[in-house]
């Protein structure tokens, strides 16, 4: 049985952490069980929170990297935020270490206790699609991907590839209009061309095989259109696919 994962991933701007809250609520009223969503959480007692405190919820809202130490607060404040010069390698060790904590001390006991849903934001594809192609001495993206699921919280991650994935598409220019003007943008989204490369790696071949042949179903999402197009794509999809 596929794990009870709902991925959900693209560029910033493009209408993901509205989807992500809907696919939650969605989950939550069939199953009709309560919703917890891990980020608040983390922000105000700056850890993850232990499966006791989690309380009757059957749903959980993650997001990678997360908002917790050592590792996830590095990546958003040194890497992200503050920009930080690492090597590739570097930057993939830190988000490999970062979703083998949220998946070994949240996610796997979670789903093992509760046998409920979990939605991510964000996830392995991102590290196979931002680190891969720029990883040193590599000739070729295979290459590059299996260097990336070496590492131990990637290889974890793999083994409990989500049950469904959500690839929100937007043109790169339209993106980045989207978030000038809200906030800053960080060491990733500063740099148009890695976000083009990125856009077209999320739907590589090669990149979603090693999703679909775990069983994964795919879904490509227009995130062109407005926020309630978007979301009344998401909930067709979630009722002829995820709860049929």
């Amino acid at each position: 049985m596929r794990p009870n994962i709902i991925a959900v991933v693209g560029v910033d701007g493009a209408g993901k952490s509205s989807s992500i809250r809907r696919i939650g609520d969605l989950c939550a009223a069939h199953h009709t069980s309560q919703l917890f969503d891990v980020v608040p959480f983390e922000q105000q007692h700056q850890r993850l929170p232990r499966l006791d405190e989690l309380g009757d919820a059957g749903v959980l809202l993650v997001a990678e990297p997360t908002h917790s130490p050592p590792t996830g607060t590095a990546i958003r404040h040194d890497l992200l935020r503050d920009k930080m010069s690492l090597t590739v390698p570097e930057e993939a060790r830190r988000y490999a270490a970062d979703r083998e904590r949220l998946y070994q001390e949240l996610v796997i006991p979670f789903l093992a206790t509760k046998r409920g849903w979990v939605v991510q934001s964000r996830g392995l594809i991102c590290s196979l699609t931002y680190q891969a192609p720029r990883w040193p001495g590599v000739s070729d993206l295979d290459a590059g991907l299996r260097h990336v699921l070496q590492l131990a919280g990637n290889m974890l991650e793999l083994e409990y590839a989500p049950a469904h994935l959500f690839i929100f598409d937007l043109p790169t220019e339209e993106a980045r209009k989207r978030i000038e003007g809200t906030r800053e943008l960080d060491f990733f989204e500063q740099n148009p061309q890695l976000q083009e490369n990125v856009r077209s790696l999320y739907q590589d071949a090669r990149v979603q095989a090693l999703f679909r042949q775990r069983g994964t179903k795919i879904h490509l999402i227009d995130a062109r259109r407005t926020t309630e197009e978007i979301l009344t794509d998401v909930e067709k999809i979630f009722h002829e696919h995820i709860t049929s």
